[in-house]
This record gives C-alpha cells, sequence and structure tokens, in this order.
C-alpha cells in the first residue's frame, strides 16, 4: 500500500513539474526562435557581403580585360609598320 502511494505521489509531482514547465517553454521559445532567426540573419547579410566583394572583384578584372585588349591588340600594330 505504501509502495503504491509513493508510486501515485511521484506521478502526481511528474505532472505537476510538467505543467509548471509549460509557461517557462512558452518564456523561452519566442527568445530562442528571436536568437535563432538573429543568427541566420546575420550569417545571410554576411554572406551577401562575401558575394558582394567577390562580384567588385570580377567587375574590376572584367575592367582590366577590358583595357587590356585594345592595347594587346595595337601591340603587334605599331610593330608592323
Amino acid at each position: 500500500m505504501l509502495l503504491h502511494s509513493l508510486l501515485l505521489l511521484r506521478v502526481f509531482l511528474r505532472q505537476l513539474l510538467r505543467l509548471l514547465l509549460v509557461p517557462l517553454l512558452h518564456l523561452l521559445f519566442p527568445r530562442l526562435i528571436g536568437i535563432l532567426l538573429r543568427d541566420s540573419l546575420v550569417i545571410l547579410l554576411l554572406s551577401l557581403l562575401q558575394f558582394r566583394a567577390v562580384l567588385l572583384l570580377l567587375g574590376v578584372h572584367l575592367v582590366l580585360l577590358l583595357l587590356i585588349f585594345p592595347v594587346r591588340r595595337r601591340i603587334p600594330a605599331i610593330s608592323r609598320r
């Protein structure tokens, strides 16, 4: 009889603990979701900044290539004269 009452008390205490954890989890989840969203936004912004830097370097590279090609085409023309 004592064992059954202790088991019932244990079940009751576990259920009470679960009920007390529900409001705590409701308070915790919006903060956790906010942190996850903020972290993902930071990662997205950093990757966009890196992509922007790559595009800028490719643009500069393209401008330099466009400047070099006319010069290379004129050098043989000058040497033939």
